[in-house]
């Protein structure tokens, strides 16, 4: 049986997928397959093929395609990277790492966890480049930095043992499926719109000023 976060991003999926059939968006499945492959890391961790580090490992590489899905899905929105913020982010990260990775202790998951990092800061720092409107660009990014928040709380728990934080992990890695959703479907509309006026009227047809000839 699948989780509810299993459900919840399989829904954010079928919304974006019907939002973009609608306005015959292509791009936007990027964003429908980073929330399928959500639904398989969902799967992976909640223990649902099984328990132990092959799963936990196996989430991670669901969750890296989903990662890969949502940088394709900004890239194809300007091909820039801004590492303004991401760049900070990324060296607060590099020391993390230097922490977490010897408390880890399977070399696999240890190695999947720094490549990980990387592909969310990228992922990141794709975002905050997209030249797209200002609050597409902005919700979207929001939501993949509440992703790397959640995955955080998520490694701070397992392997250094901070609990404190904890309630947290569900709501913000949910938080971060509506932020993206959210942008996506936006910029759908948007996208549409756009279209919409470089159209213009057809055939001259309720033009402004437009001669009428009896």
């Amino acid at each position: 049986m699948w989780t509810v976060q299993s459900w919840l991003s399989l829904s954010w999926a079928v919304l974006v997928l019907a939002g973009a059939a609608g306005k015959r968006s292509l791009v936007a499945g990027w964003a429908v397959a980073g929330f399928l492959a959500s639904c398989v890391g969902d799967s992976f961790l909640a223990g649902y093929f099984g328990r132990g580090d092959e799963c936990f490992a196996a989430g991670i590489v669901a969750f890296g395609i989903a990662h890969v899905c949502f940088f394709a899905y900004a890239w194809n929105h300007g091909r820039r990277l801004d590492w303004r913020i991401p760049g900070a982010a990324a060296l607060g990260y590099g020391v993390y790492l230097v922490w977490l990775v010897p408390a880890i202790g399977n070399p696999l998951i240890a190695g999947l966890a720094v490549g990980y990092t990387v592909l969310s800061l990228l992922t990141l720092a794709a975002g905050c480049g997209m030249r797209t409107a200002l609050p597409v660009r902005l919700i979207f990014s929001v939501g993949i930095g509440l992703l790397i928040f959640s995955d955080t709380l998520i490694s701070l728990r397992n392997f250094l043992h901070c609990d404190g934080w904890h309630f947290l992990i569900i709501p913000t890695y949910e938080l971060s499926h509506v932020a993206v959703a959210a942008a996506v479907l936006l910029d759908i509309g948007k996208e549409n719109s756009r279209k919409i006026a470089a159209a213009g009227p057809a055939d001259g047809q309720n033009a402004p000023g437009a001669a009428v000839n009896d």
